[in-house]
């Protein structure tokens, strides 16, 4: 695909991030998931919204690109942006879950924990789970991105992947046809109770 139009999944982590990266591919966007490499994070400290990235891929997902939406809708214009949200218990736990994870993962890949930091950091505001910061956080980016793109439907398709959204509403939003397969479910955690409609083949995911 080419032009300045691309996807961004801007939902926070564990909301189907993965899952929607997956389903992206299956539609035949070339997906990037958390780019963390040193020239993003380069770019985005510096408050440059052009990304590098973006001459290679046609959608980015996760907390990579969530904080800068405005910035990204400006530069890149016509752009399609997924909200992916998740009942906020369950996402509480699972979000509790992922940071006692997240240590051990950077001793392992120390690489990865500059961009780690600071878009912890910019997205978060903790580089440590705490509940009520991280329910804080959550709420305030809903509420943020919904009040951003009121009156853009033909922009801003918030979906619920955990719950069994999937296909029908990913595909009607990018106008694609739907595939002939089950929508992917990733990541899945215990509390994930995804739908079961299989006539729209949905399933959710992280």
């Amino acid at each position: 695909m080419s032009g300045a139009a691309k996807v961004f999944g801007i939902g926070l982590s564990r909301t189907g991030t993965t899952s929607l990266t997956r389903a992206l591919e299956h539609l035949g966007y070339k997906t990037v998931h958390y780019p963390h490499d040193p020239v993003t994070l380069a770019e985005l400290s510096g408050g440059v919204f052009r990304l590098s990235v973006l001459d290679a891929f046609d959608a980015v997902t996760d907390i990579t690109v969530a904080p800068y939406y405005p910035q990204l809708d400006s530069a890149y214009p016509g752009s399609k942006f997924v909200l992916t949200v998740r009942n906020i218990e369950q996402w509480l736990v699972s979000m509790a879950e992922h940071f006692d994870r997240l240590g051990p993962h950077l001793q392992q890949h120390p690489e990865m924990r500059p961009f780690t930091d600071f878009i912890c950091a910019a997205v978060y505001g903790t580089q440590a789970f705490d509940r009520e910061r991280m329910k804080w956080v959550y709420e305030t980016h809903v509420q943020n991105v919904r009040s951003f793109f009121r009156g853009r439907p033909d922009n801003l398709l918030e979906v619920d992947i955990c719950s069994g959204s999937g296909w029908a509403e990913l595909c009607s939003f990018l106008g694609r046809p739907m595939p002939d397969m089950t929508f992917p479910f990733l990541n899945r955690g215990k509390n994930d109770r995804p739908g079961d409609n299989k006539m729209q083949g949905q399933r959710g995911g992280e």
